[in-house]
Parts: C-alpha cells; sequence; structure tokens
C-alpha cells in the first residue's frame, strides 16, 4: 500500500471513531456530546434538600417533642409500679436548618398544685427500700438531672405558699434512679433535666401504706 493511501485510511478511522461519540481508551465508557472537543463528563446537579416539615408546623411539632418522664419503681418483692410523672413548665428547642425554634411553657410551683393533679403520678410505698428509675423519652439522655422533694401536705393549690418552697430536701441521683425509704410520709418530687439549651421540670408523687 502507498503512503498516501495510508494517510487516507487513517484519517478515514480517525472520523470513524469522533462520530461514534466515546473514548475508545476510556475505562468508564462514559458517551461524550457529539459537539464536545473536550472528555469531562456533565454530570446533573443534585436537588435541592426539602424541608421536610412545613414553616408553620414548626412550634407545634417542638411542642410534641418535649419529652416525657416515665417512673418504674421496684420494692423488694412487691410488683413493679410504673406511672408517667406530670409534665410541668419547659423551656424547648429544635433546630431546623439553621433556625432554632424555642417553645416556652410557664407553669406553677410544684407545692401551687392541687393534691389531685398528682393522683395519676403516684408511687406507693411499702417496702422500706424503693428504687425508682427514672426513663426519659428523649433520644438522648439529659445532661443534668436534679430532684428535691417536700412533705406532700405541702402542697397547697394556691399561689401563696410562704417559705414552703425553700424547705425542699434534695435527694441523691445514682445512675438514673433514685433510692427512695418508707418512713411513713408522703412527699412530692420534682424532678429538673436539662438538654443542652433546654430543660424540663416534672413532678411525681409518693404515698406511704
Amino acid at each position: 500500500m502507498t503512503r498516501p493511501s495510508i494517510i487516507a485510511l487513517a484519517l478515514v478511522m480517525a472520523l470513524t471513531v469522533a462520530g461514534c461519540g466515546y473514548l475508545p481508551d476510556s475505562d468508564e465508557g462514559i458517551p461524550l456530546s457529539s459537539n464536545t472537543s473536550n472528555t469531562q463528563s456533565v454530570q446533573e446537579p443534585e436537588p435541592a434538600a426539602e424541608t421536610e416539615l412545613p414553616r408553620e408546623l414548626w412550634g407545634e411539632h417542638v411542642r410534641e417533642s418535649i419529652p416525657w418522664l416515665d417512673l418504674v419503681m421496684t420494692s423488694g418483692n412487691s410488683p413493679e409500679q410504673h406511672v408517667r410523672a406530670v409534665r410541668m413548665g419547659s423551656k424547648w428547642g429544635i433546630t431546623f436548618g439553621e433556625l432554632t425554634v424555642t417553645v416556652n411553657t410557664d407553669h406553677a410551683g410544684v407545692l401551687q398544685h392541687r393534691q389531685e393533679a398528682f393522683d395519676d403520678a403516684t408511687l406507693y410505698l411499702d417496702n422500706e427500700r424503693n428504687v425508682i428509675a427514672l426513663l426519659f423519652s428523649s433520644d438522648n439522655r439529659p445532661d443534668s438531672i436534679s430532684v428535691q422533694r417536700w412533705p406532700a401536705e405541702y402542697v397547697r393549690g394556691t399561689q401563696d405558699t410562704g417559705d414552703l418552697h425553700e424547705r425542699g430536701e434534695p435527694v441523691n441521683i445514682i445512675g438514673d434512679s433514685i433510692h427512695v425509704s418508707d418512713d411513713g410520709q408522703s412527699y412530692v418530687y420534682e424532678v429538673i433535666a436539662t438538654w443542652a439549651y433546654s430543660y424540663v421540670h416534672y413532678a411525681f408523687r409518693t404515698i406511704s401504706r
């Protein structure tokens, strides 16, 4: 074959490869646009993140997300008791994107409630040694927990409680539980749990049998 014939054949092969729209030596085999002269593929832009919850429902969602506190008491050979503490005042916030929505709920002090407010949040002591487990519905454990108690007779159901609130007795927490001895008296307890910049107050009552 003559030299001009070899050159002509090479040109025909080059044009054929260019027209097929693929790189012959590409490991990926990525198709190229027939009118482009480079070998970079064009990537589709990723879809923008959608807000899962409409803005007008953010406040309601925050309120519904305030954790509950469930109590499980074991005492000797007696059956376990399960009650849910009264959820009182709170400051709870959730971040949506770059915006944090916070809901504040005011509440009366523990001693300003009526006794019947604790009817569904009462544990009955019938043993010298009782262990009450504190179980929060939040996925994250509180950063701090504090507990104090008052004799149940201090619960007046009025705004005027004098200096009774100052007579609260701190209660030690062991792990996620408190240990309560039955001394023949009834008490009302306040639990304050905090998460970062959020907090919730809870209350429950114990009655000696």
